[in-house]
């Protein structure tokens, strides 16, 4: 009998070791194959134990970088944060990629703890016609659209020249939903609030 224990014993810790090894590559493979959808390199790294627990969408970290990869602004709304909830640290470090308007060098989107709000930071060029016009859009807006228009018609060439553009933004997490609780930054004399939303919403869908 105390042979048969053993066996189950060793059964079972092999099942816990290859679990450790299997279910967070895997995991993480499916997620950087949403990332690098539309383009460029990923590479996510998820921690945690028992690795079980992951399917179940805990875990101690999730981590993810990036380069060259293109995202969607305007995508489905009141995007969950479902996916990162459940992790204790999360940070999200994307470079030289492209969401809607924005060239960004960098966005990352970070939170140290399950306590914490996420903080957004981004650097990136745009011109300032095409960020208010995609504002109006991915927002569901006409006030975007009526930026755009002012914008265009206030700035050299028509609002078509690039310009730097830098951001900073608190988001919550609020029944599932990402969302923007304070911003501030440079945006081209655009409101940062509505830009935040819909780049960290074009972000975290492709998780």
């Amino acid at each position: 009998m105390r042979s048969v224990f053993k066996v189950i014993a060793v059964v079972v810790v092999l099942a816990l070791v290859a679990s450790q090894l299997v279910i967070p590559s895997q995991l993480g493979g499916d997620i950087e194959e949403r990332l690098e959808r539309g383009g460029g390199s990923a590479d996510v790294t998820l921690r945690g134990w028992p690795a079980l627990f992951m399917l179940g969408g805990r875990g101690e970290e999730f981590e993810a970088t990036g380069s060259g990869l293109v995202f969607d602004l305007g995508g489905e709304q009141d995007v969950s944060l479902e996916r990162l909830e459940g992790f204790k640290r999360v940070v999200i470090e994307l470079e030289d990629s492209r969401a809607g308007p924005l060239e960004a060098d960098r966005i990352r989107l970070a939170r140290p703890d399950r306590e914490a709000e996420y903080e957004l930071v981004v650097t990136a060029t745009t011109t300032p016609r095409e960020l208010a016009a995609q504002i109006g859009d991915a927002a569901g807006g006409a006030i975007g659209g009526v930026l755009g228009s002012l914008a265009g018609s206030a700035l050299p060439e028509g609002g078509r020249t690039a310009v730097p553009l830098s951001l900073r933004a608190s988001i919550d997490s609020v029944d599932g939903r990402a969302e923007v609780v304070g911003a501030s930054g440079s945006v081209a004399g655009l409101p940062a609030g509505p830009l935040a939303q819909v780049v960290v919403d074009a972000v975290v869908q492709r998780l």
